[in-house]
């Protein structure tokens, strides 16, 4: 039976995220995230499951997605591999 979701839908989750519970006569397991992304709940808790059923899935192309968006822009000021426009690069003689 899976007992618990830690997480709602739509959710954001990191890898190795505890994700939900299953219950058996002699084992409670908690299942953790196998990839960063987004949730999507296809079993609610309280349903007992078939072995091998989906229960949920990660999005991991969404995640992705965010990440690129979430990402400051780098500055022009700050760029790796770009010289300070204050550094001279020749020596007056």
């Amino acid at each position: 039976m899976l007992a618990e979701w830690f997480k709602k839908d739509g959710d954001t989750v990191r890898k190795d995220e505890a994700l939900f519970v299953l219950e058996t006569d002699k084992v409670t397991l908690e299942v953790t995230a196998e990839a960063a992304g987004r949730l999507h709940i296809q079993v609610a808790a309280g349903t007992t499951v078939k072995i091998g059923a989906v229960v949920g899935s990660i999005d991991t192309i969404s995640a992705a997605a965010a990440a690129e968006i979430d990402k400051p822009e780098p500055s022009r000021k700050n760029f790796p591999g770009r010289p300070r426009p204050d550094r001279r690069w020749w020596r007056n003689r």
